[in-house]
């Protein structure tokens, strides 16, 4: 679930939000986790930090085209590339071989 809480540069210290859970408090102390859906109507906000985690990748796809077009502007791209935006591809990590063993002669 994609995280909220105030900026610490902001001059509030807690700020009332508005969730299709219902309302819920952020403070520069806790961040909150929220769906990706919510955190995305906060994403521009200049006052407030939202962090999406992979987990979050399945809704960030699957959000209402006005959605996708908020975080589009926020990110000055094409609503095509949000998520990839927000969550970039892992990279594959290749697992180092094993020594082989030599046989006893």
């Amino acid at each position: 679930m994609a995280t909220i809480r105030v900026n610490e540069d902001c001059e509030w210290d807690s700020r009332k939000l508005q969730g299709k859970e219902g309302k819920f408090e952020v403070t520069k102390a806790e961040s909150v986790e929220v769906s990706a859906f919510v955190a995305s109507h906060y994403y521009a906000s200049h006052r407030l930090d939202v962090v999406f985690v992979e987990s979050d990748r399945t809704e960030l796809s699957s959000l209402p085209e006005r959605e996708l077009s908020m975080l589009a502007v926020a990110l000055d791209c094409e609503p095509s590339e949000v998520v990839n935006r927000l969550l970039p591809k892992k990279r594959s990590t290749r697992k180092k071989a094993a020594p082989k063993k030599e046989k006893p002669e």
